[in-house]
């Protein structure tokens, strides 16, 4: 099977150039550099695997960059998402999209910034005011050369005191080349190279069930990879009424031995499943695999996938 590497090539934004030298700059260090975490995605069908960059995090620059924009196609049928679509530097994340819709930009707004951050970056922004959530964030939507206030119909909270109803697209791009710039690519070229402890290989037999771990991940990881990659399979969410059906051609991300992270993703047309450490319960059983997901706000996710030969 080939394997192809897709890189940024985008260059809709002004952010794409720096976005692309982190990237270029991170598989030029094996993309081993200590204090950055990296997660890859592959695309797979009959005869080639693409693998590109989906997430790359730098904790303590409060500095994350998720790669799912579409630029263009990997075959007849799959595009290619390697461009950055979302982009967080402290306080700040701006969400960017292959239709060339929005951009969507969200500031903090917040008083306890170390712990709320993690919420303002994973949670769903949406309609906060109107579900009586607390005041932590402003969302703006692109309008031309602005990025404009929405409080959706009055379902978001609006700007107080000095708080801006609208920015230049121009100086939010030109904010983010700096703190990218100045901060995160220098980052990533001087920091000491990171590698990962060496741990026995774990082999999961065919029935196999517990908790998602950071000494198990790898192994559940290569085993979903296993399962899913160029076979068919049908899965069951937990709230359609019959099963997907999905055939060669879903992407797998898995961690890897350049990934020290602590989350599996699996993604196809059906959606974004995320598995986390301490969050996931797992139950492999032959061709079966269940997986028990406590997802954030507190809900519960059950997903069973079969595979086929």
């Amino acid at each position: 099977m080939n394997e192809t590497i897709l890189f940024p090539t985008a260059h809709d934004y002004h952010v794409d150039t720096i976005c692309k030298q982190i990237v270029h700059t991170l598989y030029e260090r094996q993309c081993a550099v200590k204090g950055v975490k990296v997660l890859f995605t592959t695309y797979t069908n009959e005869n080639d695997r693409f693998i590109y960059i989906n997430h790359i995090a730098i904790p303590h620059l409060d500095v994350e960059l998720e790669f799912d924009r579409n630029q263009g196609y990997i075959d007849h049928n799959r595009y290619n998402t390697a461009a950055v679509g979302t982009l967080a530097i402290p306080r700040k994340l701006l969400n960017l999209y292959g239709d060339h819709s929005g951009p969507i930009f969200y500031t903090y707004v917040g008083l306890h910034w170390s712990e709320e951050k993690d919420e303002f970056l994973h949670g769903f922004k949406v309609n906060s005011r109107l579900h009586k959530e607390p005041r932590t964030y402003l969302k703006y939507r692109g309008q031309g050369l602005q990025l404009v206030h929405d409080n959706d119909l009055g379902r978001e909270y609006e700007p107080q005191g000095k708080e801006p109803y609208s920015y230049s697209l121009d100086e939010v791009m030109s904010e983010y080349n700096a703190y990218l710039g100045a901060r995160a690519l220098p980052y990533i070229i001087q920091a000491p190279t990171h590698y990962s402890p060496k741990q026995s290989t774990i082999t999961l037999p065919d029935y196999w069930q517990g908790d998602v771990t950071e000494e198990n991940i790898t192994a559940i990881a290569q085993k979903l990879c296993h399962m899913l990659i160029a076979k068919n399979y049908t899965f069951h969410d937990g709230w359609s009424s019959s099963p997907h059906q999905k055939v060669i051609g879903q992407s797998v991300a898995t961690s890897e031995s350049r990934y020290y992270g602590t989350s599996i993703t699996v993604t196809d047309t059906y959606g974004l499943w995320s598995i986390h450490t301490h969050k996931t319960h797992i139950t492999f059983a032959g061709t079966t695999v269940k997986i028990h997901h406590f997802a954030p706000g507190g809900n519960e996710l059950n997903w069973t996938i079969t595979t086929q030969a």
